[in-house]
């Protein structure tokens, strides 16, 4: 599916989405990197009863069916995080009127903003899902614009690679950590301009970053067209 909206001044914006062979292309991604780490990747492809690609699940909506699915994927990773942060400072730059946020991982083994409330390691679920666990809003309003960069954090594997998110790193840095979400990976390059929303906060995007999500929006739109099927770059 592919969006281009166009405004009252004529000016345009498009997001390409998936070529008709890009279903095809994420399975196999996903069955390749099963084969390199033995996860159940290639568990979120459903097929038909003739065998035939039928769709594909994200790692949450996979994780709600199997609760078992990826329940120690993210452990090693949040490990080496908590304890990173136990000897330094992460900086949050929440992009908001709070400005940048300071945490630590304390005592108790959480992630500490002070203010913007305590984070406990978070499950599989919690990441995939970005709204459980540590990740579930709440009342706080520090917290809860906390919570999407350092959820979106996980989910692209850059806490280790910098002490400053979502600011300190780029795209070309999300998901080089083997232990990252690789079907936002392997969906992000199989769309033809590599934008879309892989997992729920990815809308996330440092300050004059790139944004990753394939969004379009005016405040004076003309015309919106939703085109379905494949070859859809603009011309």
């Amino acid at each position: 599916m592919a969006l281009t909206l166009t405004d009252t001044s004529n000016a345009t914006q498009h997001v390409s989405g998936l070529p008709a062979s890009g279903p095809q292309t994420i399975a196999n991604g996903l069955r390749a990197q099963t084969a390199v780490d033995g996860r159940r990747w290639s568990s979120l492809i459903v097929n038909d009863k003739s065998g035939n690609l039928l769709r594909i699940l994200s790692p949450n909506s996979g994780i709600l069916l199997n609760p078992t699915w990826f329940q120690t994927y993210w452990t090693d990773y949040v490990n080496q995080v908590y304890s990173h942060y136990t000897s330094q400072k992460l900086t949050v730059n929440t992009q908001a009127s709070y400005g940048n946020v300071t945490g630590q991982v304390g005592s108790l083994g959480n992630l500490n903003f002070g203010a913007g409330g305590l984070f406990p390691k978070p499950t599989a679920a919690d990441i995939f899902s970005c709204n459980s666990g540590p990740f579930a809003t709440g009342s706080n309003a520090e917290t809860n614009v906390i919570i999407p960069r350092v959820s979106a954090a996980f989910n692209r594997s850059t806490l280790l690679l910098s002490n400053t998110t979502p600011n300190g790193t780029n795209r070309t840095q999300y998901y080089t950590n083997p232990t990252t979400n690789h079907y936002a990976r392997i969906v992000h390059a199989a769309n033809l301009d590599g934008l879309g929303y892989a997992f729920p906060y990815d809308d996330v995007t440092p300050d004059n970053g790139v944004a990753q999500e394939g969004a379009v929006f005016s405040f004076a739109p003309s015309s919106l067209t939703v085109t379905v099927g494949g070859g859809n770059a603009y011309a």
